[in-house]
C-alpha cells in the first residue's frame, strides 16, 4: 500500500472491511455506486402511475440473495409480489411458489424494470450475502419507491435515512414489516424525495 494513495470502495461497509483486513484507515475511502445517464433518462422519461397494491423483488434468483426465505414468508400473506429476474433457482421457485399473489416475470429489460419500480408500493432486498452498494436499492429509491432491505453489508447505509423504507434482520420480521408497509398511506408525491 506504500505505492497507493487511496483505496476506494462503493460503501462504508466495504471501507470498514478493508480497514479490518489491514488496509491503512487514512487511505480508505468510499464513493457510492451511481446509475448511468441512460438509466437516469429512463427514470425521467417513464411516467409515474398510480401505485398498485403490490411490491417487487428485482434480482437474481439464487441462494445468496435470500429470496427463498422471503418467498416462504410472503406466500402466506395476502399481498401481490412481483418477482423480476432469472437465475439458477428460477424454475424451482416458479413450480413451488407461483400463484395469483406471487408473479414471476422473468428477466426484464431496463425500461420494464423502471416501470415496475414506479408502480409498486415498495421493493424488497433480501440478500444473505454481503452486498456492497446494490444498484437495486439505488434504482428503487431513484424511482421514488421505498425499500425493505436486510441488514446485511452495505444495504442499510443506503436506506437508513429514508423514512419510508425499513430494515430487517430475520425473515420472521417480514410479515409485520410488509403488513405495515401496506397499511401505511402511500406517499402523496409523484417521484423521489
Amino acid at each position: 500500500s506504500a505505492w497507493t494513495d487511496a483505496f476506494i470502495g462503493p460503501s462504508r461497509f466495504m471501507a470498514q472491511k478493508m480497514v479490518q483486513g489491514g488496509f491503512p484507515k487514512a487511505k480508505v475511502h468510499s464513493i457510492c455506486n451511481f446509475i448511468s445517464d441512460d438509466k437516469l433518462n429512463l427514470i425521467s422519461e417513464i411516467p409515474f402511475t398510480e401505485k398498485e397494491q403490490a411490491y417487487a423483488y428485482v434480482g437474481r434468483l439464487s441462494e445468496e440473495k435470500g429470496i427463498e426465505g422471503v418467498l416462504k414468508v410472503v406466500s402466506r400473506l395476502p399481498y401481490k409480489l412481483y418477482v423480476a429476474g432469472g437465475g439458477p433457482l428460477k424454475e424451482q421457485f416458479v413450480r413451488k411458489y407461483a400463484s395469483d399473489r406471487i408473479v414471476f416475470l422473468g428477466h426484464l429489460p431496463a425500461e420494464k424494470i423502471i416501470s415496475l419500480l414506479k408502480r409498486v408500493r415498495f421493493t424488497i432486498i433480501s440478500s444473505v450475502c454481503y452486498e456492497n452498494n446494490p444498484l437495486s436499492v439505488i434504482e428503487s429509491l431513484c424511482c421514488g419507491t421505498p425499500v425493505v432491505g436486510r441488514r446485511m453489508g452495505g444495504i442499510p447505509e443506503l436506506i437508513e435515512n429514508n423514512k419510508e423504507s425499513r430494515i430487517f434482520v430475520s425473515d420472521d420480521e417480514l410479515p409485520d414489516i410488509i403488513t405495515g408497509m401496506f397499511s401505511a398511506a402511500p406517499a402523496d408525491r409523484k417521484g423521489p424525495a
